[in-house]
Order: C-alpha cells, then sequence, then structure tokens
C-alpha cells in the first residue's frame, strides 16, 4: 500500500516537473516571441521615424541651400515644397516671399543707379554721368595719345516748340531727336542730354579734322529731318559746337565750355550751321557776356537814353519834328551804338520791353512840344512779333496825352516779308487810330 502511495506520489511528482517544464517552456516560447515583435515594433519605428526626418530634412536643406543662392545675389532660384499645405509649406511660402522682396530690392536699387546716370525723358546719359565718362576718355587720351570730339547739339526755337504745340509736343520732339541721335552715332560713341535742348555727342577714335567734320554733318542732317506729331509737322534746325580733345581742353569742365563756346559762335552766326572752337572765342565771349550784362541793367532800370535828331522840310528848311534815336550808356558813360546793342537785345528777347520804353518815353517828350511837331519812332519787325504793336501804342498816346497825328512810326521793308496779313491788319490799325506810318 505504501509502496503503490509512493509510486503515485513519484508519478505525481513527474507529472508536476513535466507540467512545470512544459509551462515554463511554453512561456519562454512566449517571451521570446514578444521580444521578436518588439523588435519588429522598433525597427518599425525606426523606419517611421527616417522617413518622417528624410521628409522634413530635405525640403529644410532645399531651402537652406536656395535662401544661401539668395543671399549670393541669385534671385532666379526655385524655392521648393511652396505647394504643401503643411508647416513645411508654409516655411517654403515665407522663402519666397522673401525672394520676390529681395527682387523688388534690387530691381529698385537698379532703378535708383540708372536714374542717378541717365535723363528721364530720353533715358540718354545725364550730364553726372557725362563728366564721369569724358574724365575717363582725357586720361586715356592722355596716355595713348588718341583724340576724341564732343559736339554741343542745341535745337534753334526750341520755345517756340513749346509756345505753340505744348509741352507734349516739346517732349516728343527731345524724344525723337535722342532716337535720331543714337541711330547717327556708333555704340561706342556717347549720347547725353544736358537739360532742356542741349545734347551732347562725344566722338571717340578721332584722328584728323575731317572726320570730326564729317561726324557733325551727319548729326545735323539726321536731326534736320522733319518730324511729326499727331497732325502737325514740325520743321526744326540745330545749331552744333565742337570741340576736340585734348587740344580745346584737358579737363571734361573746359572741354563742355570750349563746345559751348563754338555752338554760341554758331547761333550768333544766325543759327542752323556747325561751328568749331578757336581759342579767341573766349574773349569775344566775355564782351558779349558784359554787353547782355549792361542790356539787363538797362531795362531794368530804365537806363536807355533817347536823343532827338532835327527833322527839316527841306523845301523852306522849317522844322517839323524830331527823330528819337535810343543810345545805351556803358558804366563809364561812353555809349553803345543801337547796331551793337539791338541784335543781342533781341536774342536776350528784351526788345519788346525796350521798343515799349522808347515809345512811351518818346510820346511823354513830344507832348511838351508845340502841337505841330512830330516824333518819329523805329519799329522793329520782333517787336511786331511780340504782340499788338496797336494796343501797345494806344496806351502809350493816352498815357502822355499826346495827339495821335503827334506820333510817325518808321518800318522797314523787311518788316512786310514776314506774315502780311496778320502785320497789314496792324498797319490799318495804327492809320485808323491817325498815326502817320512811314518807310524808313
Amino acid at each position: 500500500m505504501v509502496a503503490k502511495i509512493g509510486r503515485a506520489l513519484v508519478s505525481l511528482k513527474q507529472d508536476l516537473d513535466t507540467t512545470k517544464t512544459e509551462t515554463f517552456a511554453s512561456i519562454s516560447e512566449a517571451i521570446l516571441m514578444h521580444e521578436e515583435v518588439t523588435i519588429l515594433v522598433l525597427v518599425l519605428g525606426v523606419l517611421i521615424a527616417w522617413f518622417v526626418s528624410r521628409s522634413i530634412v530635405r525640403p529644410v536643406a532645399g531651402m537652406t541651400a536656395a535662401m544661401g543662392r539668395l543671399a549670393a545675389g541669385d534671385n532666379e532660384v526655385e524655392i521648393p515644397s511652396r505647394g504643401s499645405t503643411d508647416e513645411i509649406g508654409a516655411m517654403a511660402r515665407s522663402v519666397e516671399v522673401f525672394k520676390q522682396n529681395a527682387i523688388a530690392r534690387k530691381q529698385g536699387d537698379r532703378r535708383i543707379r540708372f536714374m542717378a546716370h541717365h535723363d528721364t525723358l530720353t533715358g540718354l546719359t545725364n550730364r553726372a554721368r557725362l563728366i564721369e565718362m569724358l574724365d575717363n576718355a582725357l586720361q586715356t587720351s592722355a596716355s595713348g595719345g588718341s583724340k576724341f570730339a564732343l559736339h554741343f547739339v542745341d535745337l534753334d526755337r526750341f520755345k517756340e516748340v513749346n509756345d505753340t504745340l505744348g509741352h507734349d509736343a516739346g517732349d516728343y520732339l527731345l524724344t525723337t531727336v535722342a532716337e535720331r541721335l543714337r541711330a547717327a552715332t556708333r555704340p561706342e560713341d556717347v549720347i547725353a542730354r544736358l537739360g532742356g535742348d542741349e545734347f551732347i555727342a562725344v566722338q571717340l577714335g578721332v584722328f584728323n579734322n575731317e572726320e570730326v567734320e564729317a561726324f557733325a554733318n551727319r548729326l545735323k542732317s539726321a536731326l534736320d529731318l522733319p518730324v511729326r506729331f499727331k497732325e502737325h509737322e514740325i520743321v526744326t534746325s540745330v545749331s552744333i559746337g565742337v570741340a576736340v580733345a585734348p587740344v580745346d581742353g584737358s579737363s571734361a569742365e573746359r572741354l563742355l565750355k570750349s563746345a559751348d563756346l563754338a555752338l554760341y559762335k554758331a547761333k550768333t552766326d544766325g543759327r542752323n550751321c556747325i561751328r568749331f572752337f578757336l581759342p579767341e572765342m573766349d574773349t569775344k565771349l566775355q564782351a558779349r557776356i558784359e554787353l547782355e550784362r549792361i542790356i539787363r541793367d538797362a531795362v531794368r532800370h530804365d537806363r536807355f537814353q533817347l536823343h532827338y535828331q532835327p527833322v527839316f522840310e527841306m523845301s523852306d528848311r522849317r522844322l517839323i519834328g524830331f527823330e528819337a534815336l535810343i543810345r545805351l550808356p556803358k558804366d563809364d558813360g561812353t555809349l553803345i551804338p543801337p547796331l551793337v546793342f539791338i541784335p543781342v537785345a533781341e536774342d536776350l528777347r528784351l526788345i519788346d520791353k525796350i521798343g515799349a520804353w522808347v515809345l512811351r518815353e518818346a510820346c511823354r517828350t513830344a507832348a511838351t512840344w508845340p502841337e505841330h511837331l512830330t516824333v518819329a519812332v523805329n519799329l522793329s519787325p520782333a517787336q511786331f512779333l511780340a504782340g499788338s504793336i496797336s494796343d501797345l501804342v494806344a496806351a502809350a498816346l493816352q498815357a502822355t496825352c499826346l495827339a495821335a497825328h503827334g506820333l510817325e512810326l518808321e518800318i522797314t521793308e523787311t518788316l512786310l516779308l514776314g506774315n502780311s496779313e496778320a502785320i497789314m491788319a496792324e498797319l490799318q490799325t495804327l492809320k485808323a487810330m491817325g498815326v502817320a506810318i512811314v518807310m524808313d
């Protein structure tokens, strides 16, 4: 019995050991299987993290590279990931805004630099940039022995275009002149606008004066062609003054002055011509400047003088009146004759003011004479062009209480060669007033 119980206990113990072993084996197998799952989860986590980080790092790296190129001035770079809807896309769009601002800033800087060196109306080189280029050209000329020419171009009577057709027509004419100057010159030549109706053409690589003269003639031929503006045809001419470097100037300002003096000579010679600088022009310019000063001062302060030359009836040697002759005193008291200062006064557009003063002063003086005496006053064609001469005469007679028959107006034959219809109307009005008209 005991033996059976013993054998039963041994058998039970063996069963328990077997069960324990199997249980431990099952548990161990489960643990091993759990470790494989854990490792798999970890691997999957690493892979997911890698993909996520790669999706973040690559666009950021691309944007970093793009911003580096932007900082280096490359505004053509493409910004990646701008279409994304996540934070990366928002960052990319911010970088795009930065890029567009950089482009706008660069364009603004470029525009400012352009405006600093170019004329706003025509796009030509302006005076400041021209001076720099002339200084550089003079340095090159001094070191290499080469020459270049400066052509100072001025439109004749440009103010009349503005006055008759308006500033739009004037601007159109200026831009047309700029285009024609570009077309008539070589790419290496320099075209500039100094302001108003004044232009400069710098002819580089000059070997002789014949080349310079041919260049100036080519410019003039191109600019003398009519300009069509709307329904109007603008007929213009140009005057050109030429200076050659380094003979006529070793600095930019001196060269410009020499060309300006030559241009002034072209203007005083009747316009519509070409003149080269000559050294004696300096002296003549100073004399002209002084004469202009005296004329302006005399107009401003009524410093002209009227001398009265008696007029006799030859048949009986009877005094019938006086002719008023204008004189201009210098500071030293000597008199400048009309043949000298009248043409200058016309160039300065002061002849209408001078003529009005002469008329008033002559009428005022004649009003104090015996009634049978007359005063003769010369009228120039420029006075008729300046305005209504009949209104001016009527005002002078009324202000001085001089009878109309006491005034005699002398005109020249050249007056009738202009706008004869308008002039004849003025002369008829004067005659109807009772004023005598005689041919000088």
